[in-house]
């Protein structure tokens, strides 16, 4: 080939995939934009994102709130707490969910980081940080079931 027939082709060819490539960009934009809305009217209607701070009292009382993983919620495992494994064993599926934390400090971290509305039992509790409702929308008091 000529050395004009190749400089050519090379313009062919980066004019094809500036195309293709804006085709792909167009069609990536449609298809987020239509599943975004979705996503946005199945979060208005589930209130279940949110973390749930595994203690004790909450539990004992797994049955009650079992279901949650499901729904996007998020369990925190405060430290000296073997919690975690009996829920990844019966919770494959949503083990990135369950965040086992070393330090209370760490259990505090994480829940400001996630900012959703957090579920707690403050009975099995020490502290619960002042600024804490400054980072979660809402703190939600567990309440046991009584049978």
């Amino acid at each position: 080939m000529s050395r004009k027939t190749t400089s050519r082709v090379k313009w062919a060819l980066a004019g094809l995939g500036a195309v293709a490539t804006l085709f792909t960009y167009l069609y990536l934009t449609r298809e987020r934009d239509e599943t975004g809305t979705e996503t946005d009217t199945d979060q208005l209607k589930s209130s279940a994102h949110r973390v749930i701070l595994v203690t004790e009292t909450v539990f004992k009382d797994y049955e009650k709130w079992r279901g949650e993983l499901q729904n996007g919620c998020v369990l925190v495992i405060p430290p000296n707490r073997d919690y975690d494994s009996v829920l990844k064993l019966e919770n494959p599926k949503y083990e990135s969910q369950i965040i086992k934390c070393d330090s209370m400090t760490g259990v505090w971290a994480v829940v400001r980081h996630l900012r959703k509305p957090l579920t707690l039992a403050s009975e099995d509790l020490d502290m619960i940080p002042d600024e804490l409702s400054r980072f979660v929308g809402e703190i939600i008091e567990f309440t046991r079931h009584e049978r």
